[in-house]
């Protein structure tokens, strides 16, 4: 059995891979619920939909071994559909962040960048951050890029749910951004 490769959010086919192995899993479901809707009928896999005979046989004698009611267990069924919700799932947050405008925000002592062409959201920071930032940091998931001199982490709904938590990284108001101009935050509710 093959492994297969993680699909990046970051990788520009991602939606497409997605998809696809969204399609392979509705198909298979599909399948499965055909096979065992025959089996109940006729009591034998024998000349179900999409089985051939040898696949029928091996379905059979695996149902006598395992005491099974039907060819494909209800935890089969249950397995591959939680499968497709999270593709579904995964799809729609790729989706949005896609969608979503590159911005950021100033934060007392830097500022944030949400890219969403590279899936990252980023943090500059004017100094180097103390030891309490830097644990806080590395415990979200935050990574030190050496040739840029920020911190990253893939643009998903932790990272922005992280960003909101992190009291460091509170958007500052108006009055305090000193004469710059503060690009939207893509969670305006941050701002307190």
């Amino acid at each position: 059995m093959t492994r297969r490769q993680h699909i990046l959010a970051g990788d520009p086919q991602a939606i497409e891979k997605l998809n696809a192995r969204l399609d392979e899993h509705l198909a298979k479901q599909e399948a499965m619920k055909a096979v065992n809707v025959h089996y109940r009928k006729t009591g034998t896999c024998v000349g179900a939909p999409g089985l051939s005979a040898k696949e029928a046989a091996r379905l059979e004698t695996a149902m006598a071994r395992a005491y099974e009611r039907q060819p494909f267990s209800e935890y089969t069924l249950i397995y591959n559909y939680r499968e497709i919700t999270r593709l579904r799932n995964r799809v729609a947050e790729i989706t949005k962040y896609r969608e979503m405008e590159s911005g950021g925000w100033m934060f007392s002592g830097g500022h944030a960048v949400v890219d969403t062409e590279q899936g990252q959201l980023r943090l500059h920071f004017d100094q180097a951050p103390d030891v309490y930032t830097l644990d806080r940091l590395k415990y979200s998931g935050f990574r030190k890029s050496a040739a840029e001199n920020t911190w990253y982490r893939q643009l998903n709904d932790n990272a922005m749910q992280t960003a909101k938590q992190a009291y460091f990284l509170h958007p500052l108001k108006d009055k305090e951004t000193s004469g710059h101009k503060q690009k939207s935050s893509p969670y305006a509710d941050m701002a307190r």
